[in-house]
């Protein structure tokens, strides 16, 4: 029998210490797909931002 109720990941209390304290909702939780869906956009932004960097060290470095 397969379980279809969705795994959460909830967040560590620094998490929610952290939002508390910069007046953030308190986050979470969420279900592995949202999950897997934020890393990929946070791996996206990093390597946008690495380009970035890439570029500008190459511009100063001319």
């Amino acid at each position: 029998m397969v379980n279809d109720t969705p795994e959460f990941i909830y967040p560590s209390q620094a998490v929610k210490d952290f939002a508390a304290a910069v007046g953030l909702p308190e986050p979470g939780p969420w279900t592995r797909e949202e999950w897997d869906a934020f890393e990929a956009e946070q791996d996206a932004a990093d390597a946008r931002l690495a380009e970035i960097i890439a570029r500008r060290n190459a511009k100063n470095a001319a």
